[in-house]
């Protein structure tokens, strides 16, 4: 009797890890405010170097006699994102499991969300630690954050050369719907019609869009908000973005891994302005 030749397997990761980089990429929330460096290693690699490129470019008069123009002096540096953070989700499905969910792509759909989420949801928390390091902070421990806290904030950017139209807030959930959602201009502002800006950004507020994210630094009894700009925070993400493996072991059943490579950097201190309010 020949044996019967098994094909069908439900769980392919061929197929299954292009949608799965697409959830990770649609729930990583922190690349709306920091700027990504992964394409520099499209070609290998582990490390990127960021140049701080000088901005204290100073005119001077030029002589009519001669057209001599002072030249400013360089002291460029550099900061280095290295590739050296590896972190991964997995589940076992057993053959007899295999054969109850078949072709429910629906199910296995669900699975995979849930990991890229979760891995999404690390490296945001990952990324946005580097907040607690910005070299500027307004706002009172255990206290809610009102109007003038943020008009301080944009005070200090704005004494910064920090460009706004490249810049976002980003608040806790607590500090956006139960906090600033009560000031009354903001309020009065979003009945007339505000329209949410798109791709994760809930609204704008002084023309700067808003973030709302629950993995900002948090203590014991306050969160960092931050007023911030995408230069602050590099990151970058390994070649493969997130890869879904298939391994058979030796029980009856299969283990599915996803799994991605990245790594942060702080590149501007002076580019976050940490914003303190209660949890």
């Amino acid at each position: 009797m020949s044996a019967i030749e098994q094909t069908y397997q439900a769980f392919q990761p061929a197929y299954w890890t292009p949608k799965i980089n697409m959830y990770f990429k649609n729930e990583l929330q922190a690349k709306k405010v920091c700027t990504d460096y992964s394409s520099d290693l499209s070609g290998g690699g582990n490390i990127v170097y960021v140049p701080n490129l000088t901005d204290q470019f100073t005119p001077a008069s030029i002589a009519i006699t001669n057209g001599e123009v002072t030249a400013t002096a360089l002291s460029d540096t550099k900061s280095t994102i290295q590739l050296n953070q590896w972190y991964g989700d997995s589940f076992r499905v057993t053959k007899g499991q295999a054969d109850r969910i078949g072709k429910q792509y629906n199910l296995i759909d669900g699975y995979y969300k849930t990991m890229a989420y979760n891995l999404a949801n690390y490296v945001d928390t990952q990324l946005f630690s580097n907040v607690s390091s910005g070299t500027f902070s307004v706002g009172k421990t255990g206290t809610s954050i009102p109007s003038t806290t943020l008009e301080h904030a944009m005070m200090i950017a704005n004494s910064q050369n920090i460009p706004f139209n490249e810049c976002a807030w980003v608040f806790s959930p607590n500090a956006y719907w139960r906090q600033l959602a009560g000031v009354q201009k903001y309020y009065d502002a979003s009945i007339f019609g505000q329209k949410s800006v798109p791709e994760g950004f809930v609204n704008v507020l002084y023309g700067i869009p808003v973030l709302v994210s629950n993995n900002l630094p948090t203590s014991a009894t306050d969160t960092q908000n931050c007023l911030i700009h995408k230069s602050a925070i590099g990151f970058v993400i390994g070649p493969r973005g997130i890869d879904v493996t298939e391994e058979t072991t030796e029980a009856l059943r299969r283990k599915y891994t996803a799994d991605v490579h990245f790594g942060h950097t702080l590149l501007n201190a002076g580019r976050i302005i940490k914003i303190v309010g209660k949890r």
